[in-house]
């Protein structure tokens, strides 16, 4: 007999940068990652072996249900075996699958209204912890995923504030006093029995007040330390600290400080209010209500996803125009509603057992890995982004560089055409509902933005590489023409005599101590020695030449 389906599903993705370098290696990457996690090897023929059967089936779905090229960029699959775009991996517990055997607990202290006086009460908000994955790319970053699901806590204002709270991995700034309004007080990681890690975010802002100074661990760059631990005691999210420690690795985060939410909620009143049509207004209930003096639907779902915990947008008429922006109601009349966010993908749908193959699988799949390889777009622009910085830095005051500079940014185009070719990818599947949640996962992630932003950079580097070559050029001219002249001062007096030597008689080469033929030879090696110069110096400014066309490409 199966088991009774969790209320809420809860997926935190955490994209980060684990390399500043666009050729870094994933062996150099886990050469200091935690050695608990296990590779997930996907090959042609069939999904990951040596699992589940019912988590079998829902992987050979999504396979199914992706592109060829799709699935080189999510799963591994097809392309160069030994060295796929993805590398898949699994966290590991003693050894075993960590499914159902650790808890995700997050504690506030919550302010509760009961009997007219306001008390507080430390709130607990557990969550079964189904998986944590983690997808690295080669190009330098990689997505952790953290699968959690959630039947302790059985309503909406606790999914928003397991969504809000859970997802924060840092301040986002730092109240004078009081615990902080938009972050845990305290997130920890639990299995069995056991303590695996712990972030005491109110324990460290009351140091932070009290002292008025940060304590030690403290930074810019702090960043909950379950994740830390998760990715391995040798990585660190201050540059500052792995540039003076070779030992530590830095990882940056490619969004703010918050994780990206994908959530699934399962409550028939909730769904039912969304999905009724409202016959005088042409429109759905949700939209419909926008235009009531309450909006209390319209602000429930607001809330639901742009994952708040209070109402932030208090103009009626722009939250209508986000709804109608974010929201993809295909499925509305069968109770499903999903909305897609900047921050967040999410998505409404009743409590029936019978929509666990046609409507949660392919959240939890599908979905959910578009919204990772949507994520891991934009890190990799993000990546290239800095690398195309840090070229640009090694440049002179006066663009004073050599060739080899040229040379990084032809290395920097080859590698985002590559990208390009194999990760951002315009179509991810066929199927219908697919293309248009994938777009909109796009759009709302500011992808297109973002790539036009890098185009701009990749441009101006193309340009300044013109520049630099055209200066390169100059420079090799001018050292040319300095040799030609030293070998035309030696030559033309060896000419000179030459010449006399056939208006004289040979008695006036006595002079030289040489004959008629020695001077010919002489005059013959100094013209030899002239056109083997000029056709190195040549050969090397027309390979400039192609450099500068191929970075224009």
């Amino acid at each position: 007999m199966s088991l009774p389906l969790p209320y809420s599903y809860h997926t935190f993705l955490f994209p980060f940068i684990w390399n500043s370098s666009i050729n870094a290696t994933k062996e150099s990457f886990f050469s200091k990652c935690n050695k608990n996690w296990a590779e997930i090897c996907w090959e042609e023929e069939a999904p990951p072996k040596n699992t589940s059967m019912d988590v079998w089936m829902q992987n050979y779905a999504a396979a199914q249900y992706f592109t060829d090229s799709a699935n080189k960029a999510i799963f591994g699959i097809g392309g160069d075996l030994q060295n796929p775009i993805v590398h898949c991996y699994e966290y590991r517990l003693h050894g075993k699958p960590i499914h159902g055997r650790g808890i995700y607990l997050i504690e506030k202290l919550i302010e509760k209204k009961i009997e007219k006086k306001i008390k507080k009460e430390n709130q607990k908000l557990p969550l079964t912890i189904h998986n944590i994955r983690l997808q690295v790319y080669e190009m330098g970053i990689a997505i952790l995923i953290l699968e959690l699901e959630n039947d302790k806590n059985r309503s909406l204002d606790f999914v928003n504030q397991i969504n809000e709270y859970g997802r924060r991995v840092q301040f986002p700034f730092l109240p004078i006093e009081g615990s902080h309004p938009l972050c845990a007080d305290r997130i920890s990681i639990q299995f069995g029995e056991n303590l695996f890690e712990e972030e005491n975010f109110l324990e460290t802002l009351q140091s932070i007040q009290k002292s008025k100074t940060p304590p030690e661990n403290f930074s810019l760059h702090y960043m909950m330390s379950p994740i830390k631990k998760l990715l391995g005691d040798q990585f660190t999210s201050n540059p500052q600290q792995a540039k003076k420690d070779n030992n530590l690795y830095y990882l940056k985060p490619c969004i703010d400080d918050r994780m990206f939410v994908c959530c699934l909620i399962r409550d028939d009143t909730f769904s039912k209010r969304l999905t009724e049509y409202v016959p005088k207004q042409k429109t759905y209930r949700y939209l419909a209500d926008c235009e009531t003096k309450e909006c209390s639907l319209s602000n429930v779902l607001y809330q639901f996803g742009l994952i708040e915990t209070s109402l932030t947008c208090q103009s009626v008429v722009m939250k209508k125009q986000l709804l109608e922006k974010y929201v993809y109601d295909r499925w509305i009349d069968y109770g499903t509603l999903y909305v897609s966010t900047p921050h967040a993908l999410v998505c409404a749908t009743s409590s029936d057992e019978n929509l666990q193959a046609p409507v949660i699988n392919p959240f939890l799949t599908q979905y959910i890995q578009m919204a990772t390889l949507v994520l891991a777009q934009r890190a990799a622009i993000l990546a290239l982004s800095d690398h195309a910085s840090d070229v640009v830095k090694s440049f002179g005051p006066d663009l004073d560089t050599e060739s080899n500079d040229i040379k990084e940014i032809e290395n920097l185009q080859e590698n985002y055409v590559k990208i390009q070719n194999q990760f951002l990818l315009c179509e991810v599947t066929v199927q219908e509902q697919g293309v248009e949640l994938y777009q909109m996962l796009q759009k709302n992630l500011y992808i297109q933005n973002n790539k036009n932003e890098l185009d701009d950079q990749m441009d101006n580097l193309r340009e300044m590489a013109t520049i630099i070559d055209a200066k390169l050029e100059r420079q090799s001219d001018k050292t040319m023409n300095n040799i030609l002249f030293i070998l035309a001062a030696i030559g033309l007096p060896l000419t000179i005599i030459q010449t006399a030597s056939a208006w004289f008689s040979d008695d006036l080469l006595w002079l030289f101590g040489a004959t008629k033929q020695m001077c010919v030879l002489v005059v013959a090696a100094v013209a030899l020695v002239c056109i083997i110069l000029y056709i190195t110096l040549f050969s090397k400014r027309q390979s400039r030449r192609k450099s500068k066309k191929r970075c224009k490409k």
